[in-house]
């Protein structure tokens, strides 16, 4: 599937994350998102948990990767919990961010292209 949407250059509910939280609900099982590192958000992560779609981000650059913590899977590779922050995204309703649960599980891994090396993550449903 390719979809994509359009809006204003510039107001209230126009940014990136607005317009892709708009897309959110034609994703389905099946399917696999990637994206860059600015869709690497709890909230995103979380809404496509809940509908079983697995995510491939990079890790976004304020986010910060401890494989010292979690589970260890291996060499730079482990599950961490991300706690829900207290603010909710401005694209979301309260209540939809209510409805979000307060931890998600998340795999982050690194990978080196090139000589260099990349932080990345993908959502893990835990059973």
């Amino acid at each position: 599937m390719i979809n994509y949407n359009l809006g204003p250059y510039q107001g209230k509910q126009t940014g990136e994350l607005s317009l892709f939280s708009q897309l959110i609900n034609g994703l389905s099982l099946g399917y696999l998102l990637m994206a860059d590192r600015y869709y690497c958000t709890f909230a995103i992560i979380a809404l496509l948990q809940a509908k079983k779609i697995p995510v491939l981000f990079q890790s976004h650059a304020s986010k910060k990767v401890d494989f010292r913590r979690g589970q260890k899977l291996g060499a730079n590779d482990h599950l961490v919990e991300w706690q829900k922050l207290k603010r909710k995204p401005v694209w979301m309703t309260g209540e939809a961010y209510a409805d979000l649960p307060d931890t998600i599980t998340v795999r982050e891994f690194s990978v080196k292209v090139r000589g260099l090396r990349y932080h990345a993550f993908r959502g893990e449903k835990i059973p």
